[in-house]
């Protein structure tokens, strides 16, 4: 009974640790596709130069963050359907709760990454150095992207495909 227990674990455990490894790979990603605005310390403040800069910064912080969590939870979530094609619940949690698990390891290991936050450097620095800015998520609504990737690739491909065996049409065709 272990044994069996076991090897139904196994392909949705493998699959959650795939999910996490993905995640670190996308914060790596978040973070490199990113590119830190650049500002100067004034009067112990940071003020990105320009300033449209500062918030492109932002915008393209989350702008990032949404394509690499998206395009992640796409390519997890199919995979998930195609590995656990005879298991839909069980595929449906595993795409759930790994792309959570993704959504937070992108954030986490993307802002570990980042350069420090610039207000702090600022106000240790003197008036007219450059510090760049810091990658940080506004809102937590980009977090659901790694799931709603997830969800619509699992979904896509649970509704259209057949999942099926040929050997199981054979036998009920030749029982009746």
């Amino acid at each position: 009974m272990p044994d069996r227990l076991t090897a139904r674990l196994t392909r949705p455990l493998l699959l959650i640790l795939v999910f996490a490894v993905a995640g670190i790979a996308g914060g790596y990603a978040w973070r490199y596709l990113w590119t830190p605005p650049t500002g100067v310390a004034s009067e112990g403040r940071w003020i990105p130069t320009p300033v449209e800069e500062g918030l492109q910064g932002a915008f393209s912080a989350v702008g990032w963050y949404v394509v690499v969590a998206l395009t992640l939870g796409l390519l997890l979530g199919a995979l998930t359907a195609f590995v656990l094609d005879r298991a839909e619940i069980v595929g449906v949690l595993v795409a759930l709760v790994g792309s959570v698990l993704t959504a937070y390891l992108i954030l986490t290991v993307g802002e570990s990454l980042s350069p420090p936050d610039p207000d702090e450097v600022a106000a240790e620095s003197d008036d007219g150095t450059e510090i760049p800015g810091d990658l940080e998520l506004d809102g937590r609504t980009p977090l659901l992207s790694a799931p709603i990737g997830a969800l619509t690739a699992l979904s896509t491909v649970y509704l259209l495909t057949t999942r099926r065996r040929l050997d199981q049409r054979v036998d009920e065709g030749t029982a009746g």
